[in-house]
């Protein structure tokens, strides 16, 4: 069987050209304009602050039994290099109209209900916010996560979840034919495994607006490098904002997920780590490695050392710049850590699952990172090559956050002319030097 043939990413285009129009277009908001918004409604009880305690606060899930019901509306912000948004908690039975809102503010109507309920109340509930979704914004996002999945065996539970989302179509096509092609996204959810972080993720991607992009450089990242599947996440919040082409399976995510936590629970150890170099430091190499044209060929790792668990940084810490650490630009060999050639070090590691898999982490910036699953034998034979893509890579990431967050920053208003002195009568000047230096003249 030949082997796959591989070969470095392109540099990226800093110029706007390289971005989706629609980023290059759209002028910097003013205030909060720039986040989205999320409409979070459903019965009592049924888990929404309890989604928002797990995920957002990293309240442990066996703590959201003791939560009170959410009795007014709550706002929250969440922010993630690529998305910010916000989400809006109501109460059950709040009425939009009376409080004079309306759902074209809204990006996303997301309904909770309890798996465990009887959801012919519920349902009807959904129904009225579906059709009012429909009249007055119809490109809102109606996303509906059947909670508390745990609370049932696999058999009933997948019986519930199917007979919930037939009751909710035909409830709908029995008042107009035309929602039979309206968007509607179920998820089977439950905060005591990676259900509520696989759904909350794939809610938020729909929110970003440089998704397209940013799937395309991920895309050509996996295709160069033989990368089986990559996630971009959010290490604040562990939702991953973009994935490669192949489908999500949970056992992936779930591995994926608990490594970067993993990471994370090591990061204080090295936050206040500092690069020395040594004589022995190799030179930065002059041009990108060549891929192996056949199985029987290897690259040489001589220069370059990776430890199975190289040191993270926790989101609020940077790895020292280049004007900490001395004059040597190559790659650590002892923190396991890489350079983006503008002499900022991000952290790396990378672990056998078995001896055919490999799951391997890079830092992006300070809060994104990238977990990838390979093959061991592909990950071993072109590693080199898969470390020069993932820079250039993490480059044209940078570019896509930077121009996000620009967007963030609200324009500064004109500066306002100072009003010159210029009076009618007799305008007092200091002499500078000279006779009568020091004196005031008067002039006329």
């Amino acid at each position: 069987m030949m082997p796959i043939a591989r070969q470095p990413l392109p540099q990226p285009n800093p110029s706007a050209a390289s971005l989706a129009p629609s980023q290059q277009q759209s002028p910097p908001p003013h205030g909060d304009n720039y986040r989205k918004k999320i409409l979070v409604m459903g019965l009592s009880r049924s888990g929404k602050t309890s989604i928002h305690k797990v995920v957002f606060e990293h309240v442990p899930p066996n703590k959201s039994f003791f939560l009170e019901p959410t009795t007014r509306l709550v706002k929250r912000d969440v922010d993630t290099s690529l998305v910010a948004f916000q989400l809006w908690e109501c109460p059950e039975g709040y009425n939009l109209e009376k409080e004079g809102l309306s759902l074209a503010e809204f990006s996303t109507l997301l309904f909770v209900m309890d798996i465990q309920d009887n959801y012919h109340y519920p349902i009807l509930e959904l129904v009225k916010l579906i059709e009012m979704a429909y009249q007055e914004n119809s490109k809102i996002n109606i996303e509906i996560f059947v909670h508390k999945a745990e609370a049932l065996s696999g058999e009933y539970k997948n019986e519930n979840f199917r007979q919930i989302q037939q009751r909710l179509v035909d409830e709908l096509l029995d008042i107009s034919g035309d929602f039979e092609d309206f968007p509607l996204n179920f998820y089977l959810t439950s905060v005591f495994d990676q259900s509520i972080f696989d759904a909350l993720s794939r809610v938020v991607m729909r929110l970003v607006d440089q998704l397209p992009t940013v799937e395309n450089l991920l895309e050509l990242l996996c295709t160069n490098s033989g990368i089986q599947k990559a996630f971009l996440f959010d290490m604040r919040t562990l939702l991953y904002i973009a994935t490669n082409n192949s489908l999500v399976d949970s056992e992936t995510h779930e591995l994926c997920c608990d490594y970067v936590k993993l990471l994370m629970q090591f990061s204080d150890l090295y936050k206040n780590l500092k690069y020395e170099p040594t004589p022995n430091d190799p030179a930065p190499p002059s041009k990108p490695p060549q891929s192996p044209s056949g199985a029987s060929r290897t690259v040489s790792f001589d220069s370059v050392t990776f430890s199975p668990l190289s040191p993270i940084l926790p989101p609020s810490h940077g790895l020292p710049s280049a004007d900490n650490t001395g004059t040597s630009s190559g790659p650590s060999s002892t923190a396991g850590s890489s350079s983006d050639g503008a002499g900022k070090w991000w952290a790396s590691s990378s672990a056998p699952l078995t001896r055919h898999s490999t799951l391997a982490y890079w830092q992006m910036d300070e809060h994104v990172c990238l977990v990838a699953l390979a093959r061991s034998s592909t990950y071993e034979q072109s590693r080199s090559l898969i470390e020069y893509n993932v820079t250039i890579f993490r480059q044209g990431l940078q570019q896509v956050i930077a121009r996000e967050l620009e967007r963030r920053v609200p324009e500064k208003p004109p500066a306002t002319p100072m009003p010159s002195r210029v009076h009618s009568g007799a305008t007092e000047v200091r002499v500078g030097a000279g006779t009568g230096a020091g004196k005031a003249s008067k002039l006329r």
